[in-house]
């Protein structure tokens, strides 16, 4: 069991650069969407400005790993940025779990939300990982 672990740890999964473009799309369309319509957990921990900065900070680092999943040459603009779509998510976790804690009224909703952030933050964390492990820090 414990060398099936080992092989398992080291195995290879391909996963088509198209479908990492678009899953960084879509962190994208999610900074966008809360740009336009406001992150009520987040206004809550930082106000609507700081939610605002969060919210195109992940629109542009979102932006620049989807263009750097394009290819190898731009792999260390896709190991960077999905780096900051990961540490972006766990702002976003760290502030649910707050707001939750603060507000007991909107608990269950904040805790759901940090719920699917910590979801959400997997692909991009283990991407970024695998880039780093990989090809080392330089780029």
């Amino acid at each position: 069991m414990i060398a099936r672990l080992r092989r398992w740890r080291h195995a290879h999964i391909t996963i088509p650069r198209w479908l990492l473009g678009a899953i960084y799309l879509s962190y994208a369309l999610i900074g966008l969407a809360i740009v336009v319509g406001g992150s009520p957990t987040l206004e809550f921990i930082i106000g609507k400005l700081g939610a605002t900065i969060w919210a195109w900070l992940l629109v542009v680092v979102a932006l620049g790993a989807m263009v750097g999943s394009g290819g190898e040459k731009l792999e260390a603009l896709e190991r960077w940025s999905s780096l900051g779509v990961a540490s972006l998510l766990t702002t976003y976790v760290a502030s649910a779990i707050t707001a939750a804690q603060l507000d007991h009224t909107h608990a269950f909703i904040r805790w759901g939300g940090a719920i699917i952030a910590m979801f959400m933050f997997l692909l991009p964390a283990v991407r970024a990982g695998a880039l780093l492990t990989r090809t080392g820090t330089k780029g």
